[in-house]
């Protein structure tokens, strides 16, 4: 018998594809084992290949712009640079980042009032210096993403409305 047919037996059982020993993770075809091997290898891959790797993304990107399609999964944007999917997945993982770094730095109150609505609350220097540094990092996402990468470092930043 041939390795593909293997696999699609393995597949329809529910067992791994990859070593055809352990039962695959759902919704994925894979085991925990595999997929984190996998997983370790495309990381291993990345950091050795950075530079060819953002150039393609990048170039991929560019190609889905010119075609009308969403930049991020190639689908129909109806004319917008992303489509209604991947929009929504974005503002959930915005809204994500913004609330771990609430809780970086003291949760998701306004120190000076008691607001706790996330909507209303923002990052903010505490000595009000804050436009040269938003002016290298950018300012609400941007930061909040620069932050994170950057260990959530003491900058003298406060949660306010």
């Amino acid at each position: 018998m041939l390795r593909v047919e293997y696999r699609e037996r393995w597949k329809a059982n529910g067992i791994c594809t990859s070593c055809g020993c352990r039962p695959a993770r759902s919704p994925s075809v894979r085991c925990l084992k595999c997929l984190e091997t996998q997983r370790a290898a495309n990381k291993n891959w990345y950091q050795r290949n950075r530079d060819k790797a953002i150039k393609a993304n990048r170039k991929l990107r560019e190609q889905r712009k010119a075609k009308g399609a969403c930049y991020s999964c190639g689908q129909a944007s109806l004319g917008r640079a992303i489509c209604h999917a991947c929009r929504a997945r974005l503002l959930v993982r915005h809204a994500e980042e913004k609330l771990e770094t609430f809780n970086a730095y003291g949760g998701p109150i306004c120190v000076c009032c008691g607001e706790m609505e996330i909507d209303f609350l923002s990052i903010e220097h505490i000595n009000r210096d804050g436009n040269a540094h938003r002016q290298d990092v950018g300012s609400g996402y941007q930061l909040y993403s620069w932050l994170r990468r950057h260990g959530y470092p003491d900058l003298s930043l406060e949660v306010l409305c």
